[in-house]
Order: structure tokens, then C-alpha cells, then sequence
């Protein structure tokens, strides 16, 4: 670039955008205009960085604004070219950032650009180059966009298998309060979601948050009072918002689980849901024999009047209408998984014959268990 040529440009770019370039050769040393000096520590004098910043809009085909120094001062240069060859810059430094100019970070982009095009305008830089270059970066960034977007599709199927092999365990062992347990099954998902989502702690944070919300939910169907596990949960979030490491991160985790099952044990309603998830595991594994009311409260140690009050209250519904719903359910299970025939559905399920499950099982789902089996079968 001449000394004319500079002349000529630089009012119309001061004129447009309030900033002054200078003309520096290979090694970055200022050839035309005058440095701007500034506040910043450096003086923005680094004649390394200045040709530096050159090669960096080379590389990605439009300018990179940087910094020299802390202070808050931008530079951004465009390169000077001979063919292919780069041969200086137009470099505009000394800005600064933070000067109470309204929209100073959108008129500091707007004007890198705007010099890029004068450059290429006026035929002091390779066009064709910077175009390559920047639907090159553009491409990587793509690609690399794609393999983050996958790798992060693939954590989470990991994690989803993870939590489907864990989760019933796990809320069990919370529901029941058995705080030993529900750490040897959270250790061993921690485990599992660190060897997945490792590389991103921003992902790891996601999927401890799933973990929470699942084991707050168990907590609240265990009785524990939902105004309380939220402010809990509140309190634990915002600190979970500060942690940067793996090993906090565990230890919140388990500060997490230690509060919930707290809070379960606090309950009123705990003893009453501790009988009562008793109760409905042993119906459930009992559904082919002729369940009692009787029965049942014996097994679990209540009186059937204060049985049949304390699962009404708990559950709203009684022992009959939850036992048929239990048989129902049942039935839809075998009827759609399993070939069998419906006398042995029925007997397996705890009607007396295929007639009782028929009859049940259309007043329950409107539908007869054959006419099921056939809409399920076509996938409908």
C-alpha cells in the first residue's frame, strides 16, 4: 500500500466509523501512519501481535478482534496481501471497549468488517484467499458441531440406559430410607455418568439435575413434604451453580441424597407409606392366588379396619378396587408381551376363569381381551 493510496482511504474510514489505521509491514512495524497511544499497559505497541492478528483474519476469512492487554483495549488488523503472499496490515488499535460510547462492541464489529471490505475493495489484500478460508472455518466449525451434537447424543442414550437399569432400585432404597443402599446404587450411576460426560462439566450438571429431580420425586411420593424438598432443592441448586470440580460435585450429590432421605424419615406419613409399599409389593406378588383384605393387613402387621382406612386415605382407593386394577394391569401385560392363552392369563392374574377375566377386563378397558390383543398386535 502507498503512502497516496493511505491518504486517500483513511479520512473516508475515519470519517465513517471515527477510527484511524496504520500500514505495517511483515514483522508488524508500523511503515505508514501514526501508532495510536493509549492508557493500556502495553501501549499496544506489540508489533508481534499486530501482524499476529493479521494471520488470525487469514485464517478464519474475517477480522478477529483481540485484545493487547487487560485493560480492556481492542485491536483488529486486516492482511496486506501480494497474491497469496502476505506482505503487512492495516491495523486499528488502541479502542476502548469499555468507553461509555453507546453500542461500542457492535460499532468495533461493524467497523472491522467494514475495513476488510476496503481493503479487498481496493485490491490491497487476496479476496479469493479470505473467501477460502472462511468457508473453510466454517466447515470445521460445522463438523465440529456435528461430533459435539453426537457425542452429546450418545452421553445421554448412555445415561438414559444407565438410569433405567438403576432407577427402580434407587427409589426404592430412598423411599424406604435405606440410606446405605441408595448410596451404593448412587456411587455406581455417579460412576457411570463421569466415564460418559466427563469432558463437560456443563453436561455433568445436566445430568446430576435429572438425577435430583428423580430422587426428589421418590422423596415426595414417600411422604415428605413437597414446600420442603423444593426449598431444599433451591438452596442445593444454587450451590451447584459455583461447583467446578468432579470431586465437589460427588460430595454435593451425596449432601443432596442425605437431605431427601432426611426429610422422608421427618414424615408423618412415613411409617404409613413404609406398610403400605409393603402391602402392595406383596399383592403384586401374589395377584394368581385368592388375595384378602385380611390377609394382607396380617402380613403387614395392621388391623384390616385400619388397614382399609390408611390405604383409602393414603391411596384413594380400596383394597378390592386396588386389587382388580393390579389383575387388570396384569393381564394387559401378558396379553400384549406373551402368546398365552387367555384361561391361562386369567389364572396367572388371579380371575377365577377366562369368563371373570372377560368380563372384568371389558367393564375395565371397554375392550374384550381378545378384541385388545388384536388392536395391539397391529401396532395401533
Amino acid at each position: 500500500m502507498t503512502h497516496d493510496q493511505y491518504m486517500a482511504l483513511l479520512p473516508i474510514y475515519e470519517a465513517e466509523y471515527g477510527f484511524s489505521f496504520v500500514v505495517t509491514d511483515i514483522s508488524g512495524k508500523v511503515v505508514i501512519g501514526d501508532s495510536c497511544m493509549t492508557g493500556c499497559t502495553c501501549g499496544n505497541r506489540s508489533e508481534k501481535l499486530r501482524i499476529e492478528s493479521a494471520r488470525q483474519t487469514l485464517t478464519f476469512g474475517e477480522p478477529i478482534i483481540g485484545l493487547c492487554c487487560e485493560d480492556g483495549y481492542a485491536r483488529w488488523s486486516i492482511p496486506l496481501m501480494q497474491n497469496s503472499e502476505l506482505t503487512g496490515a492495516l491495523v486499528v488499535e488502541g479502542v476502548n471497549l469499555e468507553s461509555d460510547e453507546q453500542d461500542m462492541p457492535q460499532k468495533v464489529r461493524k467497523a472491522a468488517h467494514a475495513l476488510l471490505e476496503l481493503a479487498i475493495k481496493h485490491n490491497l489484500t487476496n479476496a479469493a484467499s479470505l473467501q477460502l478460508a472462511k468457508l473453510t472455518a466454517k466447515k470445521e466449525q460445522n463438523r465440529f458441531l456435528v461430533i459435539e451434537a453426537s457425542k452429546e447424543t450418545w452421553a445421554k442414550d448412555e445415561l438414559r440406559t444407565i438410569y433405567l437399569r438403576e432407577e427402580p432400585g434407587l427409589l426404592t432404597a430412598i423411599k424406604e430410607g435405606h440410606t446405605s443402599e441408595a448410596m451404593e446404587i448412587l456411587n455406581r450411576i455417579l460412576t457411570s455418568i463421569y466415564s460418559v460426560a466427563t469432558d463437560s462439566m456443563e453436561l455433568l450438571k445436566s445430568c446430576i439435575l435429572e438425577l435430583v429431580v428423580m430422587m426428589s420425586r421418590a422423596a415426595v411420593e414417600a411422604g415428605a413434604e413437597p414446600s420442603v424438598i423444593l426449598g431444599n432443592n433451591y438452596r442445593f441448586i444454587t450451590d451447584l451453580s459455583t461447583i467446578t470440580d468432579e470431586e465437589d460435585l460427588a460430595v454435593w450429590v451425596r449432601n443432596m441424597l442425605d437431605a431427601l432421605i432426611d426429610r422422608i424419615n421427618k414424615s408423618e406419613a412415613y411409617p404409613h407409606f413404609m406398610i403400605l409399599n409393603k402391602a402392595l409389593t406383596y399383592m403384586e406378588e401374589h395377584l394368581h392366588e385368592p388375595l384378602k383384605r385380611d390377609d394382607v393387613a396380617k402380613h403387614v402387621g395392621m388391623s384390616p379396619s385400619h388397614f382399609s382406612k390408611v390405604m383409602t386415605e393414603r391411596l384413594g382407593q380400596g383394597f378390592s378396587e386396588l386389587l382388580n386394577q393390579f389383575r387388570i394391569n396384569r393381564a394387559k401385560q401378558m396379553i400384549m408381551q406373551t402368546n398365552h392363552s387367555l384361561t391361562s392369563i386369567a389364572l396367572e392374574c388371579g380371575f377365577f376363569d377366562q369368563s371373570h377375566l372377560s368380563r372384568t377386563f371389558k367393564k375395565a378397558t371397554s375392550l374384550s381381551p381378545g378384541a385388545y390383543r388384536k388392536q395391539h398386535s397391529l401396532g395401533q
